[in-house]
């Protein structure tokens, strides 16, 4: 990479910046601004940005190390003295590294670990947030209570910490899924795991300087076709193994690797059965990641891996877990497609905390036993699966299951094609419920209120939404995302009004609606008060056919920064489509917070281009009549009518 970023998405070339520049881009990330900048801490400051150079990685580097230090001049003397003097002389590598280096040993000894992991990714790899922090946990680098979504949420805020300390760099500002290093970061990441020998990388060319004894193995870009054998490792005491996508016949016998811990296979698609022979020999493993991969079945003995708590068979060709699956008493999380065939006695598992995702056609028997996995934390469950059909007797034992899984904090429910009612009226209260996924749900559940004080996500699409459902949303108190996708609008005459009254709606920070139909909302002033980004779809004739225009309060949302707007063009007219997003950028432009907005029309193939040719006829027709009465005029004749 060579160009860095703040942590607000501002990018800076490697090119030395002017002092000014320097100065700007120094105090706002430490300060928010120059004149945040205590008098007593300018001297110093002007000094540490001396020794930087100019140079936009030094700067934010060693900004964001004193942006976690006390604002004290002996912290800040501290730090201008241990810096070396290179970068004001000039650009420097090693003094790159060695102020690069002073911000590693100032993080906590917890993030090391972690940070020192980034070695195992290839240089401008893009890494996959939710999959670093599987693999730490997995490693065992985040520290803390059993409880998965604890630890989920425990390694995510170190991800964040490492983000603020501009050590890792965000790919996408607005939604952290994804992450990078910067090369020269990574040069240090990569020296340092080399000292303590914490990764070897393997990649088909590299034969000389391997250590004799290797922890971690990270096997990549094998494009010379070369092979472990080719070099003397000694693999005996090998850890973890994780392999990228091109590597896949680097991979060494799982036979030769006793106390193998982590097996990370994802997205090699060449991945096949046989380079997992012998996988149910490796007793000690606690990780087997296969996501992505072309494996078609795991080996009938898998239940002897008794220290396993991680199984990832997402996105894979197997169709049914082997019998001896119901032995693995460790197993915490395991991660499957809908399609998959469970095993009878899968409620046996009594630790597993996430399931996802399962079947209830494809597996009959997991609605009765889904009860006896009463620590599940994460459910993910389709009603209908592949070729498989719902019986109403499903009903009952799935509801009673539901019932015993007080702990649940991320429950998603597809159930297309499934009548629903039984779901929307379900009895309970999920108290613990942080996340809620409903596809195909007839109307919102009657235990969705206020009451549910943690659930700060929901993303549903159903059938009809009333006012009353609105209110109850609005109640709940923490709910930051809101994603919902509606056929219909009870109130055919007047829109459905969103945000009013005090207690509505106050913590809403992204609110995405999606109509089918008629777009039946209204924003009033003072509606969702931190409300940031809108994302809404509608359907143009629809909505001007049912509300007679496209007024749908806009310029009433007085924090949002961001709106985006999808227009269905199907079967309307050109002149419609015009109008409405001719209203809606009016709106828009009237929004007094001056919001970023995109437009966009969706389907305009689709549209009526009958009429619209009838109507280019028509206009054509009225301009030669102009044409005709002027020269009627000169004549002077009766003017032409139609």
């Amino acid at each position: 990479m060579s160009c860095c970023s703040d942590i607000d998405g501002t990018v800076y070339k490697l090119k030395p910046l002017l002092h000014d520049d320097s100065k700007q881009l120094f105090y706002k990330r430490v300060f928010g601004s120059e004149h945040g900048c205590h008098p007593e801490l300018k001297e110093t400051s002007e000094k540490i940005l001396k020794k930087c150079g100019g140079v936009p990685l030094a700067i934010i580097t060693i900004a964001s190390l004193l942006a976690n230090k006390p604002r004290n001049i002996s912290e800040w003397n501290s730090v201008h003295n241990i810096i070396g003097s290179g970068l004001e002389k000039g650009f420097s590598m090693e003094n790159m590294r060695q102020i690069l280096s002073i911000s590693y040993n100032d993080l906590p000894s917890i993030l090391k670990p972690c940070l020192l992991y980034l070695s195992v990714f290839p240089e401008d790899y893009s890494i996959p947030t939710d999959q670093l922090v599987r693999r730490w946990i997995a490693e065992g680098f985040v520290h803390g209570q059993h409880d998965t979504v604890s630890l989920l949420q425990l390694g995510f805020s170190y991800f964040f910490e490492l983000i603020n300390r501009s050590m890792i760099q965000p790919e996408h500002l607005t939604d952290y899924e994804s992450c990078r290093v910067h090369d020269m970061v990574l040069d240090l990441i990569k020296s340092l795991s080399t000292e303590e020998n914490f990764v070897t990388t393997f990649d088909g060319y590299q034969h000389a300087d391997l250590p004799e004894k290797v922890r971690r193995l990270s096997l990549q870009n094998n494009e010379e076709g070369h092979n472990l054998t080719d070099a003397t490792l000694n693999l005996s005491h090998l850890r973890s193994v994780i392999v990228f996508p091109g590597a896949t016949n680097l991979m060494p016998p799982l036979s030769n690797l006793p106390v193998l811990r982590v097996l990370d296979v994802e997205h090699c698609r060449d991945l096949e059965n046989h380079h997992i022979a012998g996988v149910e020999k490796l007793f000690h493993l606690r990780y087997l990641g296969l996501r992505d991969t072309n494996v078609t079945e795991l080996p009938k003995e898998v239940g002897n891996l008794h220290c396993l708590h991680t199984l990832d068979l997402s996105h894979t060709s197997i169709t049914e877990l082997p019998s001896t699956a119901i032995r693995l008493k460790q197993l915490v999380r395991l991660y499957i497609e809908d399609s998959v065939k469970l095993p009878k006695g899968i409620g046996k598992l009594k630790l597993l905390q996430v399931l996802s995702s399962i079947g209830v056609s494809s597996s009959p028997d997991i609605v009765g036993e889904l009860g006896y996995l009463t620590e599940l934390r994460v459910l993910h469950i389709s009603l209908i699966s592949g070729t498989g059909t719902w019986c109403k007797s499903y009903e009952k034992p799935l509801l009673d299951s539901m019932f015993k899984l007080q702990k649940i904090q991320e429950l998603h429910i597809q159930s297309f094609g499934v009548p629903t009612d039984f779901i929307a009226d379900l009895g309970w209260f999920p108290q613990h419920l942080k996340d809620f996924l409903g596809g195909g749900i007839s109307r919102l559940p009657s235990w969705m209120n206020s009451s549910l004080s943690n659930l700060y996500q929901i993303n549903m699409s159903l059938y009809i939404l009333r006012q009353e459902d609105l209110q109850n949303l609005g109640l709940i108190p923490i709910l930051r995302y809101l994603y919902l996708s509606i056929v219909e609008i009870e109130s055919t005459e007047e829109r459905l009004v969103i945000g009013t009254g005090s207690s509505q709606f106050q913590c809403l920070y992204h609110l995405s609606f999606d109509s089918c139909r008629a777009m039946g909302l209204m924003f009033v002033q003072g509606a969702l008060p931190n409300l940031v980004s809108l994302d809404i779809t509608l359907r143009a004739r629809e909505t001007k056919d049912l509300y007679g225009d496209f007024n749908i309060g806009l310029e009433n949302l007085c924090s949002v920064r961001k709106v985006s707007v999808k227009i269905r063009c199907t079967s309307c007219r050109r002149c419609e489509v015009d109008s409405a997003e001719a209203d809606i950028r009016k709106a828009i432009v009237n929004n007094p917070n001056n919001p970023m907005f995109d437009i966009t029309r969706c389907y305009e193939y689709e549209l009526d281009e009958e009429q619209h040719h009838d109507n280019l006829e028509a206009i054509e027709e009225e301009e030669q009549l102009q044409v005709i009465n002027q020269l009627v005029l000169y004549s002077n004749c009766e003017p032409l009518t139609i």
